[in-house]
């Protein structure tokens, strides 16, 4: 027995409802899965001469992807806690640059002893691959009252920078300590969700293209099983017959 049309009609339109609203929630599980995204070198297991005023001491970066807004520095107070002083944060394009991006200026007090500090500041929109440079310098402070940055002495631990330091011994440190977070547009969230699917994976299994059309198939498919199922259902002028 054939499906009247307006019935056939009406289960298009809400199978195409009943797709359409799973797609919004998996995007919307995606984006809380998702929404921050970070970039780690976390190694600092050695500390730098201390930070004193006209010294200074940065690392060069490379902005994995767009959004960034977030960079935390680990710091080292040689077992002090701070009263006075300043700490000045300046993320920059490269460490020849003079001009900032960013610029914060926070309370060396704030600053607790081998510990990240974290500089927030509105999403940046540079595209992926960016090279950015970040550098931190103190106002007001002593050799006995003192902060410096912690790092690590293996240069294969970030590969895409370096650490770099104006008229600070740097005790051999090839990186900083950092971490980087980001809050990417959701075509980048996706991208990073296929990138981890397909990461080491052979053949066909490799390109993101695949499951692309795995999703596209299985959309399809879950349309036409929902197109049958309501057109199997009772009609609302069909239940007060």
């Amino acid at each position: 027995m054939s499906c009247p049309a307006p019935k056939r009609l009406r289960a298009y339109f809400q199978a195409a409802g009943l797709v359409g609203g799973l797609v919004l929630v998996a995007l919307f599980g995606l984006h809380l899965a998702y929404r921050e995204l970070f970039t780690v070198q976390p190694a600092g297991s050695i500390v730098a001469a201390p930070l004193l005023p006209s010294t200074a001491a940065g690392q060069s970066i490379v902005a994995e992807f767009t959004g960034l807004q977030r960079v935390e520095v680990l710091f080292a107070t040689f077992g002090q806690t701070l009263t006075h002083g300043q700490v000045i944060f300046h993320l920059r394009e490269t460490p020849t640059s003079t001009t900032n991006l960013v610029t914060q200026q926070v309370a060396a007090a704030e600053i607790l002893d081998n510990s990240f500090h974290a500089f927030e500041f509105q999403p940046l929109t540079v595209p992926p691959g960016s090279e950015l440079y970040f550098v931190v310098e103190t106002i007001g402070m002593t050799e006995a009252h003192a902060l410096t940055v912690r790092g690590t002495a293996d240069p294969d631990r970030y590969p895409d920078g370096a650490a770099y330091f104006h008229d600070l011994d740097d005790h051999e440190i090839q990186d900083l300590a950092f971490r980087l977070t980001y809050t990417p547009p959701l075509n980048q969230q996706l991208r990073y969700l296929l990138d981890r699917i397909t990461a080491n994976k052979p053949l066909f299994f490799g390109d993101p293209r695949f499951y692309l059309g795995l999703l596209g198939s299985g959309l399809a498919l879950l349309y036409l099983l929902a197109v049958q199922w309501l057109q199997l259902l009772p009609s609302p002028e069909e239940k007060t017959d």
